[in-house]
């Protein structure tokens, strides 16, 4: 009987062990899966700022033309620049920027878009998602 005894204490310890383990392992993945969504933000921002960069050292030659980004053999996204608008201040750039979904990026695909108002050689505004 009280081999019987112990055997049920044992388990209820463990039962209780797992019941406060789950939900700290639960804490644990919600937060890597936020920092894996926001490491392929910035990276997809970082694509749309070089759309943006590149349109204004170009002159905007081909606008809608995606641009591959790879980093040591694999593809880390791509992006592309729209054409180039005129507006009160000056001539606005938007660059969008797409992660791949590959193992830099742990596996999600982001979009992200800059605009930046270009006068005189320098830049004027910024926008974040337009």
């Amino acid at each position: 009987m009280q081999r019987g005894s112990a055997l049920l204490y044992i388990l209820v310890a463990v039962l209780v062990l797992a019941a406060l383990a789950l939900p700290v392992s639960l804490l644990h993945y919600m937060d890597v899966q936020r920092y894996r969504h926001e490491v392929a933000r910035l990276q997809a921002r970082y694509l749309a700022e070089s759309a943006v960069f590149r349109a204004v050292a170009e002159g905007a030659t081909t606008p809608n033309t995606w641009f591959s980004v790879s980093v040591d053999g694999q593809s880390l996204g791509r992006y592309r620049y729209l054409p180039p608008e005129s507006v009160a201040g000056g001539t606005r750039y938007v660059g969008e920027g797409e992660t791949a979904g590959g193992p830099l990026t742990y596996g999600l695909t982001v979009r992200w878009r800059v605009a930046a108002t270009v006068s005189g050689g320098s830049i004027v505004a910024w926008e974040e998602n337009p």
